[in-house]
């Protein structure tokens, strides 16, 4: 049961976090409530993508040992919510923001999900990464890294949009 929910762990815990997801996602629904018809596909193209690929990734990077083991319900509600479904809410309700500001965004509020996981479940824990050292290290860089979504998406849409004009719009 530890490698579904982790040590010490209960649906109680993973509560919590799914309440901060929801109090995070009405700060990034607020600006944005709907996504336009013409968008929808491109955003579930980012979806599905992000998704899979983050959830794949999570563990593979535990494998190589360059991330931390993420408990299975982490990795799935992590990768399915807060990346796929919130973090592409995020990117299509701030177009037309400048690049830093969303990449900002991104960084942030994805610093907010990590250390609510961090204290909530004692996920998010990689004491040195790299170079870097301290209680927080790990958290800061991945949420760095989660600053890359938006110029990632946008290289992606802009890609498929090449290959499939009349499917995908660009974000």
């Amino acid at each position: 049961m530890d490698n579904i929910l982790g040590a010490d762990n209960g649906l109680v815990n993973y509560g919590m976090v799914l309440l901060i997801y929801g109090l995070i996602f009405l700060l990034v629904w607020y600006p944005k409530n709907t996504i336009e018809l013409n968008s929808r596909s491109s955003f579930l193209l980012l979806y599905f993508f992000w998704s899979i690929f983050i959830f794949a990734g999570n563990y593979v990077g535990f494998l190589l040992g360059v991330m931390s083991f993420l408990p299975w319900l982490d990795n799935f509600i992590h990768s399915f919510i807060w990346v796929g479904f919130m973090l592409t809410w995020l990117y299509f309700s701030t177009r037309g923001l400048p690049w830093y500001y969303r990449c900002f965004l991104a960084g942030m509020y994805s610093f907010i999900i990590k250390y609510a996981e961090h204290t909530i479940i004692a996920t998010w824990s990689f004491d040195p990464y790299f170079f870097f050292t301290g209680p927080y290290a790990y958290i800061i860089i991945m949420a760095l890294v989660d600053c890359l979504y938006p110029p990632i998406s946008d290289l992606l849409l802009t890609q498929v949009n090449k290959k499939f004009p009349s499917i995908y719009l660009p974000g």
